[in-house]
């Protein structure tokens, strides 16, 4: 795509912030689309049409302008994709591409774990396509993070904390609290911590 924008309004939002953080880092011309007024929303995807993909999230209760906004870049020529719950949504059927994930409401509380999951993957295979430019991105970032100490005391305790497993084995992968996060090159970074215990070693 020639660029990539992103909505998420009220609790969706989040979601659209996190998925618009890690693509940003990943691709050029990516745009976090603000929804403080209508009017503004419509002025940020003025410029969207052929060769560009807008990815829309909501779930209930849907956002109408979400589906406002795709109906507009679809009407310009952009690729929809949505991130929804199920085939009823509003968004679903104006879309080329459905991701459908089950979002829970346990009280007043949205339940996003499910879709942020699914965005998590998202993430990690647009990632692993473009794995040698995140490389460099990455090795810049923390030449940068390390030059203005963005972290504090980062080097070291990265050191401490954590270990680099090549080959992973059954065991290495027991324990949600044992695993800290996959890298792009499949390398599984481990936490220096007793599961069992709850210390670090």
């Amino acid at each position: 795509a020639k660029s990539v924008y992103i909505i998420g309004v009220r609790s969706s939002s989040m979601l659209a912030n996190f998925l618009y953080y890690y693509l940003d880092l990943i691709m050029d011309n990516v745009h976090l689309v603000m929804t403080t007024g209508a009017g503004e929303v419509f002025e940020q995807i003025r410029r969207i049409g052929q060769n560009d993909v807008i990815i829309g999230i909501t779930f209930p209760r849907y956002s109408s302008r979400t589906k406002e906004c795709l109906e507009i870049a679809k009407k310009s020529g952009a690729d929809i994709v949505a991130i929804t719950d199920n085939e009823v949504s509003p968004i679903a059927s104006i879309s080329d591409s459905v991701l459908y994930v089950k979002s829970d409401m346990a009280s007043f509380v949205d339940s996003l774990v499910g879709p942020l999951s699914v965005i998590n993957a998202l993430i990690v295979s647009v990632g692993r396509k473009k794995k040698d430019s995140l490389k460099n991105t990455f090795k810049r970032l923390e030449e940068l993070w390390e030059e203005f100490d963005v972290y504090e005391n980062n080097k070291k305790y990265i050191n401490s904390h954590y270990q680099i497993v090549d080959h992973p084995t059954d065991d290495d992968k027991v324990g949600i609290a044992t695993i800290c996060s996959l890298s792009i090159d499949g390398l599984l970074i481990k936490a220096n911590k007793d599961v069992s215990s709850g210390k670090i070693k």
